[in-house]
C-alpha cells in the first residue's frame, strides 16, 4: 500500500526497503554525520537519528519542500544542511530530468560537468554514505574512489540495486554486503516493474 505525503509527515522515513531500514537503524550511531544524495522524507529520518546530515538534492521542487519541512523541526535544524545543486538527470546529463528537459537550451556540456561535479562533492569525513538521488552510477564511482584514499565510513547505502547492481561490482572493498529486496508487491512502486532492493555495505 502506498503511504501518503500526511502519513509520511507524521513518521518520516526512507522511501527504501523496510528490512534495509531496520538493518540500518539497528548499525546506525548517534555519533555518525551522514551524507545523503538524494533527500525527501528520508532527510528528517536521517536528521533524528545522526549527529549531522548533509543532504544533497538536484530536484529544485524538492529541495523547496524539504527546507520547509525541515524548518518545522527547530530540533533538527541544528544538525542538518542542504546542498541543492541542479545536476537533476540519471544517469547523465544526456538523460535530463523534466527541469533541463524544459530548459535544454541552457544545458551545456561544460555547465553540466561543473554542476555534476560539485553535487558529487564530498567536503567532510561522512560515517555514512547514502546514494538515493541524481547520477548514482557516477556517485558510486567517485564514493568507491573516496574510500581509497581519504577517511573510511562505516556504511554505505544503495537504494534500487535491482538496476544499480552491475555498478558495485568489485567497488567498495573491506565492506561486507547485505541486500535487502523487498518481496510486498504492494509496496514496489508501479515504474519499477515488480522489482526493489537496497543495499547495505558495513566496514568489516
Amino acid at each position: 500500500m502506498t503511504v501518503s505525503d500526511a502519513q509520511l509527515r507524521q513518521n518520516p522515513r526512507p522511501w527504501m526497503t523496510d528490512g534495509s531500514i531496520d538493518f540500518i537503524e539497528a548499525n546506525l550511531r548517534t555519533t555518525d554525520e551522514v551524507i545523503e544524495y538524494g533527500g525527501g522524507w528520508s532527510s528528517l529520518w536521517w536528521a533524528k537519528r545522526a549527529a549531522f546530515t548533509l543532504t544533497v538534492e538536484a530536484d529544485y521542487k524538492w529541495a523547496s519542500q524539504l527546507l520547509n519541512e525541515v524548518a518545522a523541526h527547530p530540533e533538527l535544524m541544528t544538525r542538518w544542511a542542504l546542498r541543492f545543486v541542479p545536476s537533476d538527470w540519471n544517469p547523465d546529463a544526456t538523460r535530463p530530468k523534466q527541469y533541463w528537459t524544459a530548459n535544454a537550451a541552457h544545458l551545456t556540456p561544460a555547465a553540466a560537468e561543473l554542476m555534476t561535479n560539485r553535487y558529487l562533492w564530498i567536503d567532510f569525513e561522512p560515517d555514512v554514505f547514502v546514494i538515493d538521488g541524481s547520477i548514482r552510477p557516477k556517485n558510486i564511482e567517485i564514493v568507491d574512489e573516496y574510500l581509497k584514499s581519504h577517511h573510511r565510513p562505516r556504511m554505505i547505502v544503495v537504494d534500487n540495486m535491482e538496476t544499480l547492481s552491475k555498478f558495485t561490482v568489485g567497488r567498495f572493498d573491506g565492506f561486507r554486503q547485505f541486500d535487502f529486496p523487498e518481496f510486498d508487491i504492494e509496496k514496489i512502486p508501479k515504474h519499477q516493474n515488480g522489482k526493489w532492493m537496497t543495499s547495505v555495505w558495513i566496514q568489516m
